[in-house]
């Protein structure tokens, strides 16, 4: 090949490549604007679902719904009995849009009419539930329900619009339905995750998201097809941690900011090498321990792109000692507690 072809063709080989990137990075970039949450659910480990989005609105994991393998790294595993995940710190949106990824098991079919709930404000006006075979969702008590292909045992993309008055439904990408709400806005404060009390969710859920408008059509095609960002570079180490007893119970953790080349979503900790929990704080209060008794704890970072910093350092703290002048009444004998019985 002529020098000169040759040295063109690698201008233009590399120009091209940086083009994809460039469209990549844009691409990824922009399916995180404009979320009020979005829940990855890849911390693996611990009581908080971060909100990946940014906002602070990180969810609470209610009576154990166990971490699973996920549609994309990690998922949520609820056991269509009393799990939940409670996420507060959501406002009123005119239009907006909801998005995640489902899996039912084979106990879908055991809801009351077949129902297993997606997701849902507290007052039950505003709630998405899938069935194995079809769905029913209400939005300002305007609903829309029907068929559609198996939703159990594979993974499936659920996606709901709202523009105008207008929700609409698509389910891996594809129309499914539309139908009218009506103009009010609808309020997601206090919306809850896999259950509310008379519908639970039998089955595994993944990164959900909650944007304020409505997504097109091709904006859902393409967070259907998103697997995960390019972005391989973790957080810097927390560091200047600390450990300090403030009780028999209680040690509190404090540690310097880390950074990140695009966004930072949180902290994992961990005590004596488990992962306890994650928080988008720098500081966490680890209680319900023992008394006297010394733990070893050590913070990473987790960026949005599921990216884990290298730990801390192992700091230590011993929870104080009981002091029996203190606390009386947790030293009765089983003697001196019939013996105030009897005189009640």
């Amino acid at each position: 090949m002529n020098p000169m072809k040759s040295f063109l063709y690698s201008i233009c080989a590399s120009a091209m490549c940086f083009v994809l990137i460039y469209q990549s990075s844009a691409s990824a970039q922009a399916l995180d604007e404009g979320l009020a949450g979005y829940w990855t659910f890849d911390e693996g480990g611990g009581s908080t679902a971060l909100d990946f989005s940014g906002s602070g609105n990180d969810g609470l994991l209610m009576n154990d719904p166990a971490w699973a393998e996920g549609k994309i790294k990690y998922a949520l595993d609820f056991d269509g009995d009393d799990d939940y995940v409670q996420i507060n710190g959501l406002s009123s949106y005119q239009d907006f849009t909801i998005t995640g990824w489902i899996k039912l098991n084979d106990q879908a079919s055991t809801e009351p009419n077949d129902n297993n709930l997606f997701f849902e404000k507290d007052s039950k006006d505003d709630r998405i539930l899938i069935r194995p075979n079809g769905y029913y969702i209400e939005f300002n008590s305007s609903y829309a329900q029907g068929s559609t292909a198996s939703n159990v045992n594979e993974w499936v993309h659920i996606a709901i619009t709202r523009s105008g008055s207008t929700a609409t439904l698509y389910r891996n990408a594809v129309f499914i339905s539309g139908w009218d709400i009506g103009p009010d806005p609808v309020d997601f404060a206090s919306g809850v995750i896999g259950g509310n009390g008379k519908y639970w969710f039998n089955g595994l859920i993944d990164e959900v998201r909650i944007y304020k408008y409505s997504l097109s059509a091709s904006d859902i095609s393409e967070i259907y097809a998103y697997e995960f960002p390019d972005d391989a570079i973790p957080p810097s180490t927390p560091e200047n941690i600390s450990a300090t007893a403030t009780s028999a119970y209680n040690i509190k953790l404090n540690w310097n900011s880390s950074t990140d080349n695009d966004r930072l979503a949180g902290y994992k900790v961990y005590r004596n090498g488990m992962h306890i929990n994650s928080v988008s704080t720098t500081w966490y209060s680890d209680s319900g321990l023992d008394p006297g008794t010394t733990y070893g704890y050590k913070v990473s970072a987790l960026d949005t792109a599921g990216n884990e910093s290298e730990s801390s350092i192992t700091v230590e703290a011993t929870t104080r000692a009981i002091n029996t002048r203190d606390h009386p009444r947790l030293y009765l004998t089983d003697e001196k507690i019939s013996f105030l019985r009897s005189k009640v």
